[in-house]
């Protein structure tokens, strides 16, 4: 079976429709794109040659060059699906999303360590080390939504005081003020949520990435998480400089805030729908100020929203009764 078929509208003993449908029928191994050139151009005619299941319909008179483009059309989607088939994830979520299942979990130390290498411009190695952050005074965490499933991830970031000083000379040299030591351990804690959220990308899941925040280290952590990883990327120099990582993934009810408790940060549990019924926001939005201000001004102050936060915790006035 070739790639592409084109089929001509009006034909001796046979309809270009009779004809499309016989091709669809058939037990193909692979799917041809099917072109339809005819002079019934209606939108009636048009509309018949889909439903029988062409791909594509150039009325006559054809130009060569434009039936040429739209079969090299054809060919950039093919090794586009090649190239997506390839990288494709085989993981079956029809149960609930298993997220220690994702690259994410089990290669984000390893893909943290090469941006971290560019970064600072020298290697780093990763330790598998239990002890996570323990002795870190400097920390940042950033949170992860999957809001629809009541999941959530956060990553803390931390430092022992020494170590965070010496990363602040590479990136700045001497002098630099202290307020940029927050600064760096908030921007590896944002550049490890982009990681994250880029690879459960390719393995087919989205999450909501939030705003990372300084966190106290030696308190970091759930009570009862669904499950933890700690490791520790380790400067090659000669000066001892160590980075602290733990993950976490929560369960986590989403919470009913009215809207005037909306604050930037959270991210919307289910669509949120206009009051023609209208789509005003999607599911997995994370919210601005200015989004803020379009749902008050849309809904009024007391409309109810299912979020769950990704910046911090909800203040408990805030909720809904």
């Amino acid at each position: 079976m070739p790639d592409v078929i084109v089929v001509d509208g009006v034909m001796p003993g046979m309809s270009g429709n009779e004809m499309v449908r016989r091709v669809r029928n058939a037990d193909n191994a692979k799917y041809p794109f099917i072109v339809m050139v005819s002079e019934r151009s209606t939108g009636a005619d048009i509309a018949a040659a889909f439903t029988a299941g062409v791909d594509d319909f150039v009325r006559k008179p054809v130009m060569g060059e434009e039936l040429i483009a739209r079969v090299n059309g054809v060919k950039r989607l093919r090794k586009l699906a090649i190239k997506l088939s390839e990288r494709s994830s085989v993981l079956d979520w029809s149960d609930g999303t298993n997220l220690t299942k994702l690259q994410a979990w089990t290669q984000l130390d390893a893909s943290i360590a090469d941006d971290l290498a560019s970064m600072f411009g020298q290697s780093l190695h990763v330790v598998s080390d239990g002890s996570g952050l323990s002795g870190a005074t400097f920390g940042a965490e950033i949170p992860m939504s999957l809001a629809a499933e009541n999941l959530e991830v956060r990553i803390c970031v931390a430092f022992r005081e020494e170590s965070l000083r010496h990363a602040a000379s590479i990136l700045m040299g001497d002098g630099f003020p202290e307020e940029a030591l927050r600064d760096i351990v908030r921007e590896i804690a944002n550049i490890s949520g982009g990681m994250f959220k880029r690879l459960a990308q390719n393995d087919g899941v989205v999450l909501t990435t939030g705003l990372p925040v300084d966190v106290d280290p030696r308190a970091f952590g759930a009570k009862n998480p669904q499950a933890v990883r700690k490791w520790q990327a380790v400067f090659d120099g000669e000066t001892p400089t160590t980075i602290a990582f733990q993950i976490e993934i929560r369960s986590r009810a989403n919470d009913l805030v009215v809207v005037s408790a909306l604050r930037e940060g959270m991210v919307l549990a289910r669509d949120l729908l206009g009051p023609s019924g209208a789509l005003l926001l999607p599911a997995g939005t994370r919210l601005t100020s200015a989004s803020i201000g379009r749902v008050v001004q849309l809904l009024g102050a007391r409309h109810q929203v299912e979020v769950a936060d990704a910046a911090k915790t909800i203040d408990a006035e805030l909720r809904c009764a």
